[in-house]
């Protein structure tokens, strides 16, 4: 078994605890709720993280690949294209799931992490969406049908 196989599982972890500490630098209640946190951080990381590590794992540098991925925003060839839109629609739907918690979080649906997860769960979903429409799209485009009109 090749190691690099192995890079997309070997994200999740480190990932969720980078998304751990960042929710802690925007003040969020981890120490508060430490099991709904690590699992939204779970979440996050399994639909940005281990998506762009499995692309990348696919690459002769992998760690180039990501760096293109993530911070260049440049991604190469579908695998990758596929992993930052998911990645990335993923990462602002959770931004924008935390939009509507108010300081109080008075609601049930407003407490910390419901807003974020749902966001992330629909980013997910929109990128994945996103994908196979990209997907079709490139293959229709290449490969346009032939109808015989005999």
């Amino acid at each position: 078994m090749c190691l690099q196989s192995l890079i997309p599982a070997m994200a999740l972890l480190p990932g969720a605890l980078l998304l751990l500490a960042l929710a802690c630098l925007f003040m969020a209640p981890i120490l508060h709720s430490m099991w709904t946190s690590w699992l939204w951080a779970m979440q996050l990381s399994s639909s940005t993280l281990v998506p762009v590590a499995a692309a990348a794992a696919l690459s002769e540098f992998p760690a180039a690949a990501a760096q293109r991925m993530l911070i260049n925003i440049r991604p190469y060839g579908p695998e990758e294209t596929a992993a930052a839109f998911q990645a990335f629609l993923s990462l602002l739907a959770t931004w924008m799931g935390a939009l509507p918690m108010p300081l109080d979080w008075g609601k049930d649906w407003q407490e910390w992490p419901i807003g974020c997860s749902a966001g992330g769960a629909y980013g997910n979903i929109l990128g994945l969406t996103v994908i196979v429409c990209y997907a079709v799209v490139m293959h229709s485009s290449r490969n346009p049908c032939k109808h015989n009109s005999s």
